[in-house]
């Protein structure tokens, strides 16, 4: 689901959502432990739509905005790394994904510590 062609008009497998939703709930959890504080959940339309998104895959009530942003932050960054690499355009820069995947994780985490 994630690096194959999809077209908007064909809903994704309920199975392969509920995969990926599982996969991503420790991330939330870990990030609602480390995130720095912020303010209320809802404060911005960005923060209401990233709570119904966790809320609708099962996520912990009361998960800060900081940590919610982080996670759909840290997504499309591994998503990004992830499909350069399967087409190859790293090898083509003669860029190391593994040192690329490092670089992201540490960002991550000094954005999480605010």
């Amino acid at each position: 689901m994630l690096f194959s062609d999809r077209s908007r008009d064909v809903p994704d497998p309920p199975a392969g959502v509920a995969a990926i939703n599982v996969g991503m709930l420790p991330v939330l959890a870990a990030l609602g432990e480390i995130a720095a504080p912020s303010a209320p959940p809802g404060g911005t339309p960005l923060d209401e739509a990233l709570t119904r998104w966790a809320q609708g895959m099962g996520a912990p009530a009361g998960l800060a905005p900081a940590a919610l942003r982080l996670a759909v932050l840290a997504w499309s960054r591994v998503h990004g790394l992830v499909s350069l690499e399967i087409t190859g355009a790293l090898a083509g820069m003669g860029l190391d994904a593994a040192v690329l995947l490092d670089a992201e994780v540490d960002s991550l985490l000094a954005a999480a510590a605010g």
